[in-house]
């Protein structure tokens, strides 16, 4: 027996639907699909993959076929609808994928508080006074088998809020976004979780997220006014190379008192990897100001500054130093032992530990940093130093490249 997919409807579809271009009547309030043009896409797309649709209308079946059709030497297969055709072809959506056929017919569904499933399509008994679309064809039988990429699997999120939910991934990689259970894009760079985003979203023709602000915006509000404490430091102090990285925070919402004691116990800790952008939203709405404790150093860690001092403006440093005095503070962050700031160059004492050659490294870094601004794991910084190191190569060898 042959498998089908099938889409089921409450009520009666207007089949003018299928033959207008532009019609869209969704009774949710914020529909997935709106624009009136997704039902022939699919249709259209699913007969050109060698699939086909059929409808049916309170038991009444409705006949979707095709027949070619020549225009200025081209031949056309044009969707023929009991017997009538359209006013398309299968090359309408040509950009389409099985999986967005399948998607379109699904929030279709959806929208409509219908449901979807598989079935024998011979022994599938079409609902009285509601609409079933029928697909078949085995590339959208693959699909459906593998729908957790395209369709969100049923779970308990682990974090819940009106933006948006949090779940866990149910794939490697760069996962993608769902809205309303729906796929509606693709990450850029690994996330520590996979996002159903709620409310009113942007969508193109195409079901996809028109602007990626409210993506981002979604996750820091629903960061911001979480109860988890664990989640907010994770989220706050993330894996550099992930996307939750780059959040900017740039939102309305006003942070609640769990995000406003986990930032403030992080920034005291000062992680390496602790959001500015998250940092500079909890001091926005808090006023609290940065305290930097100075600390004395002793004769000898003097000295060994002396000497990296000395060792850099024979390296032609001197100017910088002389216009950055260096000031030491009790503690710059994990794992940072000196910082550009307000015209002076901060070292952090643990640096004493480390050695004459890493203080004189980290005072040409922070020249470094305020001579070019550009930031520390960019891409200008790294080009910055290699040019130094092939400068270097071309005065030892006496001539340019």
């Amino acid at each position: 027996m042959e498998k089908a997919i099938i889409f089921e409807n409450p009520g009666e579809l207007d089949l003018n639907a299928l033959r207008i271009m532009g019609v869209s009547v969704k009774q949710s309030d914020s529909p997935i699909g709106m624009f009136g043009t997704g039902l022939k896409y699919a249709v259209a797309t699913a007969m050109r993959l060698g699939g086909s649709v059929e409808i049916v209308i309170d038991m009444v079946p409705h006949v979707i076929t095709k027949n070619d059709v020549e225009i200025r030497g081209t031949t056309f297969a044009q969707v023929v609808l009991d017997g009538v055709p359209m006013g398309f072809t299968t090359d309408l959506g040509k950009k389409w994928e099985a999986w967005m056929v399948v998607r379109e017919l699904l929030s279709n569904a959806r929208d409509e508080g219908g449901r979807t499933f598989d079935h024998d399509a011979d022994t599938y008994c079409p609902m009285p006074g509601g609409t079933s679309l029928i697909l078949r064809g085995d590339v959208f039988l693959e699909v459906w088998a593998e729908r957790n990429q395209y369709f969100l699997k049923e779970s308990s999120p682990l974090q819940s809020s009106e933006h948006c939910d949090f779940y866990a991934h149910t794939c490697s990689g760069k996962p993608p976004v769902f809205y309303k259970g729906i796929r509606i894009h693709q990450a850029d760079a690994p996330m520590m979780y996979t996002y159903n985003l709620k409310g009113h979203v942007d969508l193109t023709e195409d079901r996809t997220l028109s602007y990626s602000y409210q993506l981002r915006d979604r996750v820091c509000a629903a960061i911001v006014e979480s109860d988890d404490e664990e989640m907010i430091e994770r989220m706050i102090a993330p894996p550099l190379q992930s996307w939750e990285a780059d959040l900017d925070f740039d939102i309305y919402q006003t942070p609640g008192e769990t995000f406003r004691t986990t930032c403030k116990r992080l920034i005291q800790q000062k992680p390496s990897n602790l959001n500015d952008a998250a940092v500079k939203y909890y001091r926005k709405h808090t006023g609290d100001k940065p305290c930097l404790v100075t600390v004395t150093p002793t004769p000898v860690q003097e000295k060994a500054v002396a000497r990296a001092v000395l060792f850099l403006r024979k390296m032609g440093y001197g100017s910088e130093l002389d216009a950055m005095p260096i000031e030491y503070v009790e503690w710059l962050g994990e794992g940072v032992m000196g910082q550009a700031k307000l015209g002076r160059i901060l070292l952090a004492k643990p640096i004493f530990d480390l050695g004459t050659k890493f203080i004189a490294s980290t005072l040409l870094e922070e020249i470094v940093h305020n001579r070019t601004g550009f930031s520390d794991h960019t891409r200008e910084l790294q080009t910055w130093l290699f040019d130094r190191i092939i400068s270097m190569g071309e005065e030892t060898q006496g001539e340019p490249l």
